[in-house]
């Protein structure tokens, strides 16, 4: 487990987290469930695209810069906020990708061939126990 410091962000009626991991525990804790392949709430992802992930592995390798937050939804129990700091357990399929899916599996063939991109810091935003609805809501506001 690791703690980071993060902020609470409220929008309409719903509120999320923002703070940075790195990149190594990013791509552990996270996976992308694909809509009417997992059945599982929250699925909403399309199937992976191998060449979209190459191009951003070979950009992590290159360059690096990943300014915009990957988008989670934390499934796991607990999600546990503690003086301004946010819990992160290092436990696969803790948290579904909603939006970032390539670039967590482009960051995750970089890190196979160079372990060091591991500790590049990358931001994400996390819901909590999102619905299926919810995150299609805000997967389709994010890529339309």
């Amino acid at each position: 487990m690791a703690k980071f410091p993060y902020f609470q962000v409220t929008q309409k009626d719903s509120s999320f987290f923002l703070t940075a991991i790195p990149a190594g525990l990013l791509t552990r804790i996270s996976y992308a469930a694909v809509r009417r392949q997992d059945d599982e709430e929250g699925a909403v992802q399309r199937i992976l695209n191998t060449s979209r992930i190459a191009g951003i592995k070979d950009f992590a390798l290159k360059m690096g810069d990943f300014p915009a937050s990957i988008v989670l939804n934390w499934v796991k129990e607990p999600l546990v906020l503690e003086n301004d700091e946010i819990e992160i357990t290092d436990e696969p399929r803790s948290a579904q990708i909603i939006d970032g899916q390539h670039r967590v599996a482009g960051l995750a063939a970089a890190i196979s061939e160079d372990a060091t991109i591991a500790e590049y810091q990358i931001p994400i935003a996390i819901y909590n126990k999102l619905s299926t609805s919810n995150s299609a809501r805000i997967f389709i506001s994010i890529n339309t």
